[in-house]
């Protein structure tokens, strides 16, 4: 929330006062004059798109920026969460859980990962200590007891599964990973990709740190236009652009998210 005084700028001023067109960058001398220091420092982590494009209102807490009673609830209770007294110190498990429920996955995806959390999954060890079973022992390598722990990450029956494959491109086409990474301690945010080529190696790579956004999804979208852009930079035209983000990669191939918070940074992609 903004609390420094708008005289310098007018009742009616819109944001793009505070941008330099040709630049197209901040103003950062007249915006470090006009606002407090956090304020400042807010306005200016903002990324700005590469061309000129219509001023919005969004909602930041819902990933389309659309307002729904739904997501303003949701809102109001990690409010209250935050807030919430409590005789034993259970912060850093409900950081955990807020982080589990607020992942961008399917929902059958969360339920897992708390049942396994919670050890609540029907592993052989945990059907054998409410005696519907008589034996635990794990049938894919049939070492050791099934536990929750040894089903998901420690059998070796799993190894296969766990290996990540290249999955072969059409010839002559070249595929770009992107991903980022968050460094909250030093108010910073990664950009990377990777350049393979149809038969898996490695072309070319990128790297890329820029002030800390507001949101996880502004840096994924980020990180896709800087992946887009370096592919470009080579001449690259049959290009496949793969991430992990399933709300970026929605907004890049089916659209809908033109009033969101990163709206404009995909309009620069298409």
């Amino acid at each position: 929330m903004v609390v420094s005084p708008r005289d310098f700028l007018g009742n009616d001023a819109r944001v793009s006062v505070l941008i330099d067109r040709d630049q197209r960058c901040w103003l950062s001398e007249a915006i470090n004059n006009i606002f407090l220091p956090h304020e400042a420092a807010l306005i200016q982590s903002i990324p700005l798109s590469l061309c000129e494009c219509e001023e919005k209102i969004f909602w930041s807490h819902s990933p389309d920026g659309t307002y729904s009673v739904k997501s303003r609830y949701r809102v109001l209770m990690e409010e209250e969460l935050k807030g919430e007294p409590s005789a034993l110190d259970l912060t850093p498990t409900r950081r955990l859980w807020k982080g589990v429920w607020g992942l961008r996955v399917p929902n059958r995806v969360k339920t897992v990962l708390w049942r396994a959390g919670s050890d609540a999954l029907p592993s052989r060890a945990n059907l054998k200590k409410r005696k519907i079973i008589n034996e635990d022992l794990c049938p894919g390598c049939n070492l050791e007891s099934e536990t929750t722990h040894h089903a998901l990450w420690l059998c070796p029956a799993l190894s296969s599964v766990w290996e990540v494959r290249w999955t072969p491109l059409p010839r002559d086409w070249v595929k770009v990973n992107f991903d980022r990474a968050i460094f909250k301690e030093k108010n910073l945010a990664g950009l990377g990709g990777v350049i393979r080529n149809d038969q898996g190696h490695v072309m070319a790579t990128f790297t890329q740190t820029i002030p800390l956004p507001t949101s996880v999804e502004m840096v994924e979208v980020l990180a896709a236009r800087s992946a887009i852009g370096f592919a470009k930079e080579l001449s690259l035209n049959q290009v496949l652009i793969e991430g992990d983000s399933e709300v970026i990669i929605k907004a890049l191939t089916k659209g809908g998210m033109d009033s969101s918070s990163f709206g404009h940074i995909i309009k620069d992609i298409s």
